[in-house]
């Protein structure tokens, strides 16, 4: 088979589901493309793509997250979310496995390893079902003002 015919046959390992929707549509549409950035990822080690496509693909992956999670800390600064600091400590835990995962490719290993994409895929939805519901929850309930409010906050990270 050839690489996009192995793509084409593999199932993808998860993607956006409107299940993770959050209703605030600046993040939910944020956390869609950290979705697209991990399947293709998934697309990618399928695939057998080269060293160069993965360390591109998790560069894109460190450099969206990074910027998408300090909007969303600042957003949750700027509406008092109590629990800031335990959020900020589980998007910093992300940022140390991917850097050490793009080190290791960077170092010569052959390819990204099977346990991030286990880890990408529990902590994303572990992550946005648990920890991100609680502060929309929070903000839903303490705010309670018609649209989301996020556009000043959200407004730069268009893929």
């Amino acid at each position: 088979m050839a690489g996009d015919d192995v793509v084409a046959a593999a199932p993808s390992i998860i993607g956006w589901s409107d299940d993770f929707a959050l209703d605030l549509p600046e993040i939910d549409a944020q956390h869609q493309v950290l979705f697209g950035l991990f399947g293709e990822l998934w697309n990618a080690i399928v695939a057998r793509s080269g060293r160069a496509d993965m360390l591109r693909l998790i560069a894109d992956l460190d450099d969206y997250a990074v910027q998408h999670f300090k909007e969303e800390e600042a957003f949750m600064a700027a509406t008092g979310f109590p629990r800031l600091a335990g959020h900020r400590m589980a998007h910093e835990t992300f940022v140390r496995r991917i850097a050490a995962e793009r080190a290791a490719v960077e170092s010569g290993a052959p390819n990204l390893s099977l346990d991030l994409l286990r880890f990408l895929r529990d902590w994303l939805v572990e992550h946005i079902m648990v920890a991100d519901r609680e502060y929309a929850r929070y903000y839903s309930e303490s705010i309670n003002q018609p649209g989301s409010g996020l556009a000043g906050f959200f407004n730069r990270l268009s893929r």
